[in-house]
This record gives C-alpha cells, structure tokens and sequence, in this order.
C-alpha cells in the first residue's frame, strides 16, 4: 500500500475486482484476461479533483476551460498563465464570473488587454464548455467574465505545493 503523504483534494474509492469487472461491463467493457487471472488485489478508482471546479448559474467551468483561452496566442506573451476563478455574488443575487490572471514580468495592466483576455476566454469557453454555450445563447450578458490583471509575482499567486486555480 502506496503511503498518501498530504490530501490533494482527489475523489474516488477503492474497488475490488468484481467491482471493478461490473462497473467495466456497465460501459460496455471487458476487462483484459490477463488482469483479470493475475490478480487478486484492489483498484483505485480516482474521480476527480473536489477544488478544481467552479460552479456558475448551475454550470461546472474547469481550469482547462480558461487554460484554453490563455494559451492564445495574441495573449499568451503578456500574461504568466496563473489565474484563479472565483464566482462572486451580488446582494440582488446574480453572479458574477471573475478570472484574475497573472501578468508576465514587464507587461502592464490596460483596458485593451483586459478585452482581449475577455474575448480569448469567451471564445475557449464556447469551444470546450457546452453548458456555457447554453448559457450564453439565453442569457449572453451574464456570461462575460470580469477580468483582474495582476503584476507578477503578486501575493495572490504565491509559489505553494500545488497551485490553486479555483477560489473557495
């Protein structure tokens, strides 16, 4: 037994064979014979992160959703690629997305990068998110995110173990 040294925010459970040859023919999968005469031992089934998700108007928006939006190119020069997301409340209710990004060494915070980073995200999110799609194409002003660039090396994107992409 592998010896688990910090929690990681990982979800999932420990199965036996026979659970494991049930869950796989429940998809419609057999399991390899070899495996299945070698061994005797149990798997670990891993689900998921439970910090890495941000629920907004009832949708799951995942780190790799914005990833894709800051790896574009007419951004991906002026910012670091840290970012944290986080879904901040009015007192009316409503929600609002908001993405602080980290800048790279040198770069500076302007309106017009703000409405690029906007754009690259909106586009990655219509491209990778289908619940978000649907969101927008009912509700399209409540979908932009509100974008805060950071300087590098800003206190919000200290150097830790594990970065964390989503704010509690």
């Amino acid at each position: 037994m592998p010896l688990v040294r910090y929690r990681i925010g990982d979800t999932g459970r420990v199965m036996t064979m026979r659970e494991l040859t049930q869950a796989m023919r429940q998809c419609g999968q057999e399991l390899p014979a070899d495996l299945t005469a070698s061994s005797s031992g149990h798997f670990i089934a891993l689900h998921g992160r439970t910090d890495v998700v941000c629920t907004f108007y009832a949708l799951n928006i995942y780190p790799d959703n914005i990833k894709a939006g800051l790896e574009n190119p007419d951004i991906e020069h002026e910012i670091s690629g840290k970012f944290v997301l986080a879904v901040e409340q009015s007192d009316g209710g409503d929600q609002q997305l908001r993405l602080t990004v980290e800048l790279r060494p040198g770069a500076n915070d302007c309106h017009r990068l703000r409405e690029r980073v906007t754009q690259a995200v909106m586009q990655a999110l219509r491209q990778t998110n289908a619940e978000y799609r649907h969101l927008e194409r009912t509700q399209p002003s409540r979908c932009v995110p509100d974008i805060v660039l950071l300087p590098h090396g800003d206190p919000a994107f200290e150097i830790a173990v594990k970065h964390r992409w989503i704010s509690s």
